[in-house]
């Protein structure tokens, strides 16, 4: 846990997001696709993609990434980057 892999976390929101679209539970899926963008920040890239199945529902995006930017917000752009620089290596 102290390594800071979570990935594992991640792997298991996006099947529950891809389970809940399936079923068309668009609360559901958006739900889990934002704990996945909370746990790291690479998730939020699938948000536009399921929001565009999802039609006139779009508005779930928008709260998931107005909440993902707010819980992100007080550690600033630079913890951001140095995410970036980590994850291409």
């Amino acid at each position: 846990w102290s390594s800071g892999h979570h990935d594992a976390w991640i792997v298991l929101l996006i099947a529950a997001a891809l389970v809940a679209h399936a079923k068309q539970s668009s609360g559901g899926m958006m739900t889990a696709l934002g704990l996945a963008a909370l746990t790291k920040y690479w998730p939020l890239m699938l948000v536009p993609l399921f929001a565009a199945r999802e039609g006139r529902r779009w508005r779930w995006a928008a709260v998931i990434l107005a909440l993902a930017l707010a819980a992100f917000a007080p550690y600033g752009i630079t913890a951001l980057e140095t995410n970036a620089r980590f994850a291409t290596g």
